[in-house]
């Protein structure tokens, strides 16, 4: 056992500079932090609802600026995680109770490694049922192939991982299924990847891989996928979800395209019309920061760019 107590221990590394900023102090809070991370917008609110035949679509872009409006999504319970991941010595740096007893997780990127993601609500005003199934959807950037919508959810029940900085992944990541708990848990891995490493408790500072997936898992109910093949859209009804990509947010512009929008049909159910809704982005950043004293959230600062 060391002569030195726990406090003296800490100051004495602090004095010589060997923690960074980041992690945590000695009485377990968090020191300021500053977060940078790009997301999208749409071009011009007025075409954020675009509506032809009866049928009307809203997009609205996610990012983690927004995970305090939606509990739904980003809330978790901590005693509903596997051990192995909220039981690591990483979990409480990246993650601690707020002032109402609640834990957040944004899991649809990690720093500069943000996916792209919309809350979509498609209202069907025709005669006929929307099957999504013949829908297309689509995340285009110019000079680039589109890139598809996540069709399924996945399986994020854990098992062994195959390296040292992943004890336990989703069976989705293990089987490579470009399903929704795939995805999240692949840029998970990147992020993790590409993050500095500290020559002093770095194991402290890695990202808790697998911990998005639960943390979908717990609010499954509230991760309906706009582009399952499963999902219909009976007539005067609305259908309400997310649309994930598996890309990254960087490029300056994009659009999300739906094709093939059944908007009208005859008597006998044949399709007489099909529409294209488009929706332009545009790339910007926003500034937020870890208030650790009051509300241990993340607070925006300034006006995004």
């Amino acid at each position: 056992m060391s002569r030195f107590s726990p406090l003296v221990r800490c100051t004495t590394v602090l004095l010589f500079g060997l923690v960074p900023a980041i992690l945590l102090g000695c009485g377990g809070t968090k020191t300021a932090k500053i977060d940078v991370f790009p997301e999208y917008a749409v071009n011009d609110p007025a075409t954020a609802t675009q509506t032809q035949s009866d049928v009307a679509i809203t997009v609205a872009p996610l990012s983690k600026a927004r995970m305090y409006e939606l509990p739904e999504l980003f809330a978790f319970q901590k005693d509903g995680i596997a051990k192995e991941i909220a039981g690591g010595i990483n979990f409480g740096v990246h993650h601690e109770k707020d002032f109402e007893g609640k834990y957040w997780c944004y899991t649809f990127g990690v720093g500069e490694d943000q996916i792209a993601v919309f809350q979509v609500e498609i209202r069907n005003g025709t005669g006929h049922i929307l099957r999504m199934a013949d829908a297309r959807i689509y995340f285009e950037v110019d000079g680039q192939e589109p890139y598809p919508a996540t069709t399924r959810f996945g399986e994020a029940a854990l098992v062994p991982g195959t390296t040292e900085i992943a004890p336990v992944v989703p069976t989705s990541y293990k089987n490579q299924d470009q399903t929704l708990v795939h995805w999240i848990t692949h840029f998970e891995m990147e992020a993790e990847r590409k993050r500095p490493k500290q020559t002093l408790f770095d194991s402290q500072q890695r990202i808790p891989i697998g911990l998005a997936s639960q943390v979908i898992q717990q609010n499954q109910p509230a991760y309906k996928l706009v582009a399952s093949p499963e999902a219909e859209i009976l007539p005067g009804r609305s259908l309400k979800g997310i649309l994930v990509f598996p890309v990254v947010v960087t490029a300056p512009q994009a659009s999300v395209v739906f094709y093939d929008i059944h908007t009208k049909a005859d008597a006998a159910g044949n399709v007489t019309e099909k529409q294209t809704f488009r929706i332009p982005l545009q790339l910007r950043r926003v500034q937020m920061q870890w208030d650790g004293k009051q509300e241990k959230r993340w607070k925006r600062v300034g006006a995004s760019s």
